[in-house]
């Protein structure tokens, strides 16, 4: 091993939710990541490999040595690897991805044609597919907000799952169509969520 970095950044969000019905619900949102890079070499040849991870935790849950240890072992695995490794095929072929990190891939490659803005400008390539298929036959995506400490989830208090539990929780009922709580703007200011996917719906009629 010839050379080590390691970096380790976070922010922290403090919000609050003002409802027109005088409820005030306040949370506060850490983000820390962790990664460390590591190079080494073999007869003259040079090779290079990082992990990381990080979540909503402050930075003493990162400064762990069960934490860091666990990133240091894995990117000087796959260093060693990369010396022996040859080449890869170049071309199409079939890739398989896991849960986690992965979906970040799926997020590039579709998720922003989902946004409300493109959809409003009518930009989007999925523009007027609503309730159409999009993927694959047998192809299931999960976004699960209710994984505690994730960058995804959503916390108020001691309280970790997805909008519509919170969105239960916040009003004592025993379900609640979270997405009321969801604005987007526009010309004429913030609107729901539910009034776009209401106009949606209207145009494919």
């Amino acid at each position: 091993m010839v050379q080590v970095s390691a970096s380790l950044v976070g922010e922290r969000r403090a919000i609050e939710i003002l409802r027109a019905d005088e409820r005030v619900v306040r949370d506060v949102r850490p983000l820390v990541r962790l990664n460390v890079s590591v190079t080494v070499e073999q007869n003259g040849k040079r090779e290079s490999a990082s992990s990381g991870a990080g979540g909503r935790a402050g930075f003493e849950a990162w400064i762990a040595p069960e934490r860091w240890q666990a990133q240091v072992d894995e990117a000087l695995r796959q260093a060693l690897v990369n010396l022996d490794a040859i080449d890869c095929p170049a071309g199409e072929m079939d890739v398989v991805l896991g849960a986690g990190w992965p979906g970040v891939l799926l997020h590039e490659a579709i998720g922003h044609g989902f946004e409300g803005d493109f959809h409003r400008k009518g930009s989007s390539v999925f523009n007027g597919m609503m309730g159409q298929r999009v993927a694959a036959p047998g192809v299931t995506v999960v976004d699960d907000g209710s994984i505690a400490g994730r960058r995804g989830s959503l916390s108020v208090d001691d309280l970790t799952g997805s909008i519509h539990k919170l969105g239960a929780l916040f009003e004592n009922a025993p379900a609640c169509n979270g997405w009321t709580y969801w604005r987007f703007k526009t010309d004429q200011g913030l609107k729901s969520i539910d009034a776009l996917r209401a106009e949606v719906r209207a145009g494919m009629q």
